[in-house]
């Protein structure tokens, strides 16, 4: 069962987690999308050299509305431009 990495988040998988609609995203494998992603969760967990691993997850409440799309088969899927909203960032004024 996954949970979001995000230190504060405490989204978890499961029946909860489905009723409300989020969904779960793996951090993209190309390394110039990766790398805002680690840079953004590095922020909001406040550990500069913390790494994801392989079944390291993030949940779909630290993304805009706009960044997903329903698949053919009717997956929430995440855009391949997406970038995560960083709260610390907009509890400190910015975005």
């Amino acid at each position: 069962m996954p949970s979001c990495v995000v230190k504060w988040c405490r989204t978890r998988s499961g029946c909860h987690s489905k009723i409300d609609g989020i969904t779960f995203h793996a951090f993209p494998k190309n390394p110039v999308r990766r790398e805002p992603w680690v840079q953004a969760v590095r922020l909001e967990r406040q550990e500069p050299d913390w790494m994801p691993s392989k079944s390291s997850k993030i949940c779909s409440i630290h993304f805009r509305d706009h960044d997903f799309y329903l698949s053919k088969k009717g997956c929430t899927m995440i855009h391949k431009n997406a970038t995560l909203v960083c709260t610390v960032s907009i509890l400190e004024g910015g975005i």
